[in-house]
């Protein structure tokens, strides 16, 4: 036992010695005994000297390699370095974790666990008030262009500006015409009013989207006209929407202000030269015509004044004027009565020429009855003569009075509104008449606005200016026309002497006057406002050669160069009080849709009861002969022409057909053509000849006598009928009236012819018919006024409802009311048909009469029955959007995307993408409570959910504009003809009916024809689910509103299973991307797991910076370091080969693959080599190639009336936004496994750095310091700033968080390095078996404290809602964080409360003040027993300065010349050791067996405080054995004896040794430890215990002494005494150690000395010549 324990501590001391980096020997086991080559003295070297060389090679030897070591190192941390450096700069922590926490802050919801659909709602809501914001007006900075300069009511003109400022606006009107009267049996026309409404709305502008008016603009009054005026609207596509507006009863255009006043212009211009040419026209009529009077002699022009004299002088005629001719040749003095007359300048050459042949003169005469008797004679009397001549001088006087007449009365009139100037303001009234009804747009242009009275200036001069100036031109407008003021009449009267001849003169030179003004005013320049500059003839030819006249005028665009008009009309529409009728009549009414057909006749109505019309064939123009008493008459004649009326009456045709068609429609084909041949028509002629009323003749027709189905409706009709009866009275005494005042008439005879036409034919029995109707149309006034107060008190009963089912309750009464009508119609026929009857029975009108009542009636029935119908059935429900665009060539922003951040800085791109999928309802398994639910979540769903509640009544969202009854404004918008094959009439499961029948396809309606809200659209990468895209260019406004439709149109419901929303943003300033994914995972208990991932990354990484261009070389650096590294160990790794291929097992491949550490730089190389490669992948294949848009058109319209998510392009914009969003992700993911990797790669060098530094590692010896030194504190220091520091680096990357704790474990090891640093590792190691008992028990009761806070609150607290939850939370609790946890506990009720209460106080007591006191006791006392082991060392600072001091020496003399190379060196050395290569392998295998001992592959087993190896245990059993022969066989049972037999080592003998043997490595096996820690354990006894020993032993022996007495005293004696040598001997043994190791600290000091010697001679040596050494040596 003493040579064992001899040999344990001997090994120790050899170990001690071996890792000494400050004293001699290192790597040599130096003992005197020991012997090698030449140390016999056989090379002549004696031994002493031979060792000390030895010795001073060894110590050569281990300087090199702790210079390598630190070299190695140093370049290690080197590569760390610039390896960390690299990836803190790629990583970009600092600045990913700002953008990252701002983005938390904003976009996270604030707690994991949701409780309901709302919450998720409300998380949205948050999100888009914080993010879809709209910019700030007033803050001084005009964010453009979402933030513009002000027009209207829109835009910001505090930061901005006005628009018209900075571009051309359009500036507008909107003019609306409407009549909002209608047939009485459907909607009042006050209820049509007010339901109506108009507004101006964009289409697609640059600015905003919503209308120009808000609230819409309603209607005033039944009937009307407004215009508004809009000056600034901006270019882009505009619709001016009219809603409600169901019957078309307005009409209006929206115009543009500028083109149209432009035209007003022009049109002004032409009104005024229009009547200033009427006006001279007139003049020049009146002047030509008195001309004409003039240039005749007076008794020739006598019968053309007297065609123009009053009535006084309308019997004169041809025998006056000859009898006054012939007078003047017969009677004497008769000729100077024409003296000054035209003509009669010279009276004999005109007697001469008028009186040759005048023989005699007549006379005539009257008789009483007023006959006249014209006698002749040759020789007139006195008598004769003086009234010839009194009627000559009469009629000149008259003659005189028709020239002035024309020259002065029709011409000049009051100078003011008659004569001449009475057509110039009859022209313009009546051309401003035509433009009030045809284009009232402009009479504000052209009559009103302007108010200038200076003709010049054309553009604010009137009218009545213009046409001044135009008749007066600039020649005559300030002083006048001289010969048209001498045409007055006083300048006509004044001068007896004046002859006619002179009034002949002055009228030619009024006219030539005329004629000059007229070239001189088409001569005027006129500039436009337009810039057009023409000729007022020009104007004029321009506006006539369009059609234009005095009483019409073109549309604008019609009037062609030079001046161009443009059309002023940006929109326009048509409508009103009747455009019912015509309207959709495809829909409402196709029975009404003619055809134009040519007539076979041409009809011209007569008052000839029997022939009613006068027809002629279209073929010859010949004339169809007969009456009505005719067949071919009728057939060919009446018959065609009734058909003609009424299909004109009743069809529609929009006046396409010529004037030699008809149009024909359905309905109309439903009337009989022979009106005679009806039913109806049968019965009044009964009546007639019941009544024994003359019978009329009316032939039969060949088409038939079929009586036909009256149509019955209309409200005018059925009054008409009502009021037959009342009047029959009224007309009988009409009759009467009417017969007495035509035999007054008949009594009554007029002189004049003129009395005599008066008496034309009677008209009497159609003007009685016609007062009769008139009263027939008073009375329905009545009927219709009665109907309607009827009607409108019904309605007010119903009770009141919203605005918007008011309107929709009113437009499907429409229904009812029609079929009141209809009721009320067939009521009224059948009285018609009795008024007419009567009527003809009482005889007072005939039964051809009677047959045209008849043809009007059914006439009128039929067009009230189309009134009634159509007046019941609306236009369309769909607002009316007129549409136009407005260019001005201004610049304009196309898909400018609006700026939308998280935070301050970082920019959303493209806009929010939510996805979700949802599940199918399937049957529940069996169940004993299937009656509570049946139905459970199945697999996936990809079904269409959910409502457009634009559509849906209730909602906030609803729509009353697009509701239609008829469905075709909701078709119209889900169109299902789009789809390829739309699925109709499908089979429901729940009710087995059919559902979804045309044109409600499945695809897009729902069974109850409502169209569904979201659809699947498949996204790669994606669960199968329902894509929602929230655009960054939605309003504030707008955004809501999209969220409110997926709200209401129940985007999330209980068929949902999971929700994510992603975001990606960008910081310009930062240039980091981040990449935000929040997830909302539906529970099947019921709540919302909420779960988010947020990464940053930035991909501009290369662009011209200081930083990056500088990350740039330290990544070239870090590649070619690590490609260096891996040819370093292909290096070694050949090496290696060659040393094996030489046999050189210690330093071959065996050896070389045998050290962990190259596996671990293998390791370590290859992940470098990947992490390389992926992170240059990462940025070609992912940075580099990245792009994104930053905004996609995803949808059709950002502001849609309804259909929300119609996708644009076919769904091209979202595919690509989430392409984009794909890449970024995989560009992420690549990063991540990039950074991943590294981690792994930082681990393994830092466990290549704490092996570089174990080399330098020595054993600790004993020493008895119990406190901390200074030194060792700041070393402490040092520590935990190097962890914190890195705790800090690897914080900033969650990549490498779960690296933390590996990392904190090496680098504490890494401390090893230093004895002083060493310690804190040297505790863990030392306590490491107590912590891992102490975890085994302390581990258990924690994981028991989790499980019960899981099974007992797990269903009450979040704290503990899952197993890993509750883990976390006792390990918090633990830490100290438990206020909440327990507030939560004990807030509980019932027993769980006093369970929460044991729960928490039996934890904190047990495993938070027991447990975790028993570990920190643990380990502080393993840390003060590594201090007191531990020696004062060399401190790391002392042993690197000898380092560089040596190398420094060595440098400076191989500067000087007095250096000796390394190699050679070490070569010299090992000759004059006398150590070969062999002997170098066989002392390096000695020293790995040496150090394999002292690792412990060396077992021994402690007994009795002796350690025992296996070959002296194998000792003591044999001697057991040989001292009771027989019992090791005989105690052994069989399978004892088996399993004996089954531990003996191989090539043990048999028989008792191979027992003992087997038995020995069995207990070697399992009791046995490493002779090193042994004698480390005995060494620690001997130096920290040894007066313990010996007090252990005095109370041994004292207590040995006591026992002497008892029962076996001498045994026990001899025990005592046994004893009592064991202790001397190991006294002895310690005594002999510690000489040992004093004899060691000597040895050291001399080897020291004689080391120190040595370089002193080695340095002698170099300064001389260095030796030449034989040949064949190194």
């Amino acid at each position: 036992m003493g040579l064992g324990m001899r040999r344990a501590v001997g090994t120790t001391v050899a170990a001690q010695f071996q890792h000494d980096n400050t004293e001699v020997v290192a790597s040599v086991n130096f003992q005197r005994n020991s012997k090698q080559k030449g140390d016999d003295g056989d090379d002549g070297v004696p031994v002493q000297p031979r060792l000390i060389v030895r010795a001073i090679h060894a110590k050569w030897q281990a300087q090199l390699e702790k210079w390598a070591d630190y070299r190695s190192l140093f370049g290690l941390i080197a590569f760390i370095t610039v390896f960390l450096g690299v990836l803190y700069a790629q990583r970009g922590a600092t600045i990913a974790y700002s953008v990252h926490s701002t983005i938390t802050s904003v976009v996270l919801p604030g707690s994991d666990t949701l409780q309901s659909t709302d919450d998720v709602y409300g998380w949205l809501q948050n999100l888009l008030q914080n993010v879809w914001k709209d910019p700030n007006c007033g803050d001084g900075i005009c964010e453009a262009p979402f933030e513009f300069a002000a027009f209207s009511r829109f835009g910001c003109k505090a930061d901005c500006g006005r628009l018209s400022d900075i571009q051309n606006l359009t500036s507008g009107q909107v003019d609306i015409y409407w009549d909002f009267s209608h047939q009485a049996s459907s909607l009042p026309a006050s209820e049509l009013m007010q339901q109506a409404s108009w507004n101006l709305c964009p289409q697609d502008i640059q600015y905003n989207a919503d209308c120009y008016d808000d609230p819409d603009n309603k209607f005033a009054s039944i009937s009307g006209s407004l215009t508004k005026y809009m000056p600034d609207l901006p270019d882009g596509d505009w619709s001016l929407v009219l809603k409600k507006d169901i019957f078309q009863k307005t009409r209006g255009a929206v115009r543009d202000t500028v083109k149209l006043s432009q035209a007003a212009f022009w049109f002004k211009v032409y009104v005024a030269a229009a009547a200033a040419a009427a006006e001279q026209a007139r003049e020049l009529q009146l002047l030509n015509t008195a001309l004409g009077f003039m240039n005749r002699s007076m008794i020739d022009a006598l019968p053309a004044v007297w065609a123009e004299a009053d009535v006084n002088q309308a019997y004169r005629d041809a025998f006056d004027a000859q009898q006054m001719l012939n007078a003047s040749c017969l009677c004497p003095n008769m000729t100077s009565l024409l003296t000054g007359t035209i003509g009669f300048t010279d009276s004999a050459a005109y007697l001469a020429s008028k009186c040759t042949g005048v023989t005699s003169m007549g006379l005539r005469t009257y008789d009483a009855d007023g006959n006249a008797t014209i006698t002749f004679t040759s020789t007139p009397s006195v008598q004769d003569c003086a009234d010839a001549t009194a009627n000559l001088t009469a009629h000149r006087a008259s003659y005189n009075a028709t020239l002035i007449k024309y020259l002065v009365v029709q011409r000049l009139g009051n100078l003011r509104d008659t004569g001449k100037y009475g057509v110039r303001y009859s022209v313009q009234d009546t051309l401003r008449s035509f433009l009030s009804k045809k284009y009232p747009e402009l009479v504000f242009g052209i009559f009103v606005d302007p108010k200038g009275a200076d003709a010049h200036v054309a553009a604010a001069a009137t009218v009545s200016a213009l046409a001044n100036l135009y008749v007066e031109s600039d020649l005559y407008l300030v002083a006048g026309a001289p010969a048209h003021l001498a045409l007055y009449r006083r300048r006509l009267n004044q001068d007896p002497n004046l002859t006619f001849g002179d009034w002949a003169t002055r009228t030619n030179a009024r006219i030539n006057e005329i004629k000059q003004q007229q070239d001189s005013v088409a001569a005027v320049s006129i500039s436009g406002p337009d810039g057009i500059t023409a000729t007022v003839g020009q104007v004029v030819a321009a506006f006539q050669a369009a059609g234009a006249s005095t009483a019409w005028l073109p549309a604008a665009p019609a009037v062609g160069p030079p001046l161009s008009v443009a059309d002023y009309n940006l929109a326009t529409w048509d409508g009103n009080t009747t455009a019912y009728l015509s309207c959709n009549l495809d829909i409402r009414g196709p029975e009404y849709l003619g055809m134009c057909t040519d007539m076979p006749v041409t009809c011209a109505s007569q008052t000839n009861d029997t022939a009613p019309y006068s027809c002629a064939r279209v073929g010859d123009n010949s004339t169809v002969p007969g009456t009505i008493r005719n067949s071919t008459y009728r057939e060919q004649c009446e018959l065609p022409c009734d058909m003609q009326l009424d299909c004109n009456a009743l069809c529609e045709c929009w006046d396409s057909c010529g004037s030699s068609q008809y149009c024909l429609c359905s309905a109309c084909k439903d009337l009989h053509p022979d009106a005679a041949a009806d039913t109806q028509f049968f019965t009044i002629k009964d009546a007639a000849a019941s009544s024994g009323a003359a019978s009329a003749d009316i032939a039969a027709t060949t088409s038939g006598t079929a009586g036909r189905r009256l149509l019955q409706t209309a409200d005018n009709v059925t009054q008409q009928l009502s009021a037959v009866l009342a009047k029959v009275d009224v007309l009988r005494s009409a009759q009467d009236s009417i017969s007495g005042q035509m035999s007054a008439l008949q009594s009554q005879v007029d002189k004049a012819n003129l009395l005599a036409e008066a008496r034309a034919a009677s008209t009497t029995l159609q003007d009685l018919i016609a007062a009769g109707r008139s009263d027939i149309q008073t009375g329905q006034a009545v009927l219709v006024s009665k109907l309607d107060t009827l009607l409108q008190r019904q309605q007010a009963a119903i009770d009141a409802m919203n605005a918007a089912n008011s309107q929709l309750a009113a437009i499907q009464s429409l229904t009812q009311k029609q079929a009141d009508a209809i009721a009320a119609l067939d009521a009224a026929t059948s009285d018609r048909l009795n008024a007419i009857s009567v009527a003809t029975q009482q005889g007072i009108i005939n039964l051809y009469q009677a047959l045209a009542v008849w043809k009007m009636a059914r006439r009128d029935r039929a067009v009230s029955n189309k009134i009634a119908k159509l007046a019941g059935s609306p236009c369309s429900y769909e607002p009316a959007a007129v549409q136009f665009s407005l260019n001005n060539s201004n610049s304009m922003e196309d898909n400018t995307a609006r700026d939308r951040t998280l935070g301050m800085n970082n920019r959303v791109l493209a806009g929010l993408m939510l996805h979700t999928w949802r599940s199918q309802d399937e049957q529940c398994a069996h169940s004993r409570f299937s009656q509570i639910q049946s139905t459970c979540a199945g697999q996936q769903d990809i079904s269409p959910y959910g409502v457009d509640s634009v559509f849906k009544l209730g909602s906030i969202n609803f729509n009353p504009d697009l509701y239609d009854p008829n469905g075709a404004m909701v078709t119209q918008i889900y169109n299902c003809s789009v789809l390829t094959n739309p699925t109709y009439d499908i089979i429901e499961p729940a009710t087995k009916l059919k559902v979804n029948a045309q044109p409600y396809c499945a695809e897009l309606f729902n069974p109850r024809n409502t169209p569904y809200a979201f659809w699947h659209l498949p996204l790669a990468n994606l669960p199968d689910g329902y894509p929602v895209f929230f655009d960054i260019n939605l309003s504030q406004v707008g955004a809501q509103t999209w969220l409110s439709w997926v709200q209401e149109g129940l985007l999330l419901d209980d068929r949902t299973r999971g929700l994510t929303a992603r975001l990606v943003t960008y910081n310009a300033e930062l240039k980091v991307f981040a990449d935000i994914q929040v997830a909302f995972d539906f529970q099947a208990g019921g709540s919302i797991q909420v779960s988010n991932r947020i990464y940053t990354l930035s991909l501009e990484l290369y662009d011209p910076t200081s930083a990056n261009l500088a990350r740039y070389a330290f990544e070239v650096l870090l590649a070619g370091c690590i490609v260096l590294l891996n040819l370093i160990e292909l290096a070694r790794f050949a090496q290696a080969a060659r040393y094996s291929w030489r046999g050189r097992i210690d330093k071959g491949l065996g050896q070389y693959l045998s050290s962990i550490g190259v596996w671990l730089r293998l390791a370590n190389n290859v992940l470098l080599l990947v992490g390389l490669g992926l992170w240059w992948t990462f940025v070609n294949s992912h940075a580099k190639q990245f792009n994104m848009d930053l905004r996609y058109p995803v949808y059709e319209n950002l502001q849609p009336q309804a259909f929300f998510l119609k996708l644009a392009g076919n769904g091209a914009g979202l595919a690509s936004a989430w392409e984009a969003i794909t890449r970024l992700e995989a560009a992420i993911s690549v990063l991540n496994v990039y950074y991943a990797i590294n981690g792994i790669c930082i681990l393994l060098l830092i466990a290549r750095l704490l092996r570089g530094m174990d080399l330098q590692l020595q054993l600790a010896v004993l020493t008895k310091a119990l406190a901390l030194t200074a030194a060792d504190l700041l070393r402490f220091f040092i520590l935990l700033l190097s962890a914190s520091a890195l705790n800090v680096w690897l914080h900033s990357s969650r990549v490498y968080a779960a690296c933390l704790p590996p990392l904190l474990a090496w680098l504490l090891r890494a401390m090893d390095f230093q004895p002083r640093l060493g310690v804190v590792t040297k505790a863990l190691a030392l306590a490491a078996p107590d912590l891992l008992h102490f975890f085994l028990v302390a581990g258990s009761v924690f994981l028991c404290y989790c499980m019960m806070g899981f099974l007992i609150f797990g269903n009450s607290l979040p704290w503990f809602a899952t197993f890993p939850t509750s883990i976390n939370t006792c390990f918090e609790m633990l830490l100290g964080e438990f206020a909440d946890v327990n507030r939560d506990l004990r807030s509980l009720g019932g027993l769980q409360s006093v369970a929460g209460i044991l729960f928490f106080w039996s934890f904190e007591l047990l495993v938070f003040l027991i447990l975790l006191n028993f570990l920190l006791a643990i380990i502080v006392d393993a840390f003060g027993e590594v201090k007191e082991q531990q020696k004062e060392q060399t401190g790391i600072h002392v042993e690197l300065w000898r380092l560089l001091s040596d190398r420094w020496r060595w440098l400076l003399g191989r500067w000087r010349g007095t250096y000796m190379d390394v190699r050679h060196m070490d070569s010299i050395m090992q000759q004059w050791a006398g150590i070969s290569e062999e002997e170098e392998a066989r002392q390096q295998q000695k020293q790995q067996q040496a150090a394999g001992e002292i690792g412990g592959q060396e077992r021994v087993v402690q007994v009795m405080g002796v350690d025992l190896n296996q070959e002296t245990l194998t000792r003591i059993l044999l001697a057991v054995m040989a001292a009771e022969p027989g019992r090791g066989e005989a105690g052994l049972d069989e399978q004892a004896a088996q399993q004996l037999a089954a531990l003996k080592p191989a090539g043990a003998r048999e028989g008792d040794v191979g027992k003992a043997q087997a038995a020995a490595a069995f207990i070697m096996r399992r009791f046995g430890k490493s002779a090193a820690k042994a004698a480390a354990e005995t060494l620690q006894q001997l130096g920290a215990g040894g007066r313990e020993l010996e007090e252990e032993r005095d109370k041994l022996a004292a207590a040995l002494g006591a026992d002497v007495l008892g029962a076996g005293g001498r045994e026990l004696e001899e025990e005592r005494d046994k004893l009592a040598a064991a202790l001397e001997r190991l006294a002895g043994v310690q005594r002999e150690l510690a000489e040992a190791q004093r004899n060691l600290m000597s040895g050291q000091k001399q080897l020291a000395e004689q080391q120190t010697h040595l370089v002193g001679l080695v340095t002698a040596r170099s300064d001389a010549a260095v030796p030449v050494l034989p040949s064949g040596q190194d």
